[in-house]
Parts: C-alpha cells; structure tokens; sequence
C-alpha cells in the first residue's frame, strides 16, 4: 500500500477503514464478540481493543517525546518480542466493556488521531527523522498508516472472512 502524500489523503483513508470496521460490530451481538472467531485465536473484542490499544501507544510516544521524555517501545514493560503478552494486556484491559462502549472508544480514537494528525506540519508527518521515535527510516505517516489504516483493513477481512457463515447478510470487505 502507497504511503499518503498529503494530510487530507490519511486521513480520509483513516476515516474510511475505520468506518468499514466499525460497521462490522453494527452487525454483532455483544456475547457473539466474545466467542472466539472461527481458525483464530482471538475474538471479535479482542480485534478491536487491540486497535484501541495500539492507536494509544501510537500516542502516547509522541506525548512522551513532546514533553521531552524517552517513549518505552512498545510500552512500558514489554519488548518488541512480546507483542501477544502486549495484545493480551489490551484484551484484560477492556474485557468488562459492552461492544457498544468499546466502538465507542473506537471511535474517540479515530477522532483523537484525525486531530493529532490536523495539528502536525507535513513536515513531521512527510518526512523522516521528525520524531526520535519514529527513526529515521520511516516518516510519521508510515507509522500512521501501519497503525491505522492496515490493520483497520486487515481487521475488517479478517472479520468478515470469520463470520460471513454466521452473518450471511453481512457486507463482505470487497463489497466496498
């Protein structure tokens, strides 16, 4: 997938995919996202508060930086070959909230990214080296998008791909 070249593209694409996503759980009953998904290991929950989780340590890095401290990658108290302890504390952290309150928080999310990306110079979103913790190989953007818009896509699939035997009426991915 093409990086975006300008803040307008991303964010219609963050916007978008979300939407997409978000209009998987329209379709679903609060106890049917628990269950896990047919061939995975996690649930439909499980998928969406991994993308609340990591939107927020994607934030969480910049804020650090701005207020002038080092970001703990991934997070504070994991490496980057402990991922699935990672996506386990998120899927804890959320576990007692309705799907409802959780696409709720899916939401605020998107909202909260769309504006933090409205208040960035193409500057630091285009161009690499703009935030120590984003390196120097990949712009803000590639880190956006990694964050965002991919998994968003990936998650909507993967979703429709589990559950259109259940959901017959279900828009697939490639109906859009």
């Amino acid at each position: 997938m093409p990086l975006p070249t300008d803040q307008a593209t991303i964010i219609n694409n963050i916007r978008q995919s979300g939407k997409w996503l978000l209009e998987f759980y329209e379709e679903l009953s609060d106890q049917s996202t628990r269950q896990l998904l047919p061939g995975c290991s996690f649930s439909a929950t499980d998928l969406l508060t991994y993308q609340i989780g990591w939107r927020n340590l994607l934030f969480g890095w910049d804020i650090s930086e701005t207020k002038g401290l080092q970001p703990l990658m991934p997070a504070p108290g994991y490496r980057w070959n402990q991922l699935g302890k990672l996506a386990q504390s998120f899927y804890n952290q959320y576990a007692n909230l309705p799907i409802k309150e959780l696409c709720k928080e899916f939401s605020k999310t998107l909202h909260n990214i769309v504006t933090w990306i409205n208040n960035q110079t193409p500057e630091t979103l285009f161009h690499p080296d703009q935030r120590r913790w984003a390196g120097n190989k990949w712009p803000l953007v590639k880190w956006i998008q990694v964050n965002t818009i991919i998994p968003y896509q990936s998650g909507r699939r993967t979703l429709c791909k589990a559950n259109i035997e259940y959901h017959p009426n279900l828009k697939r991915f490639s109906d859009y």
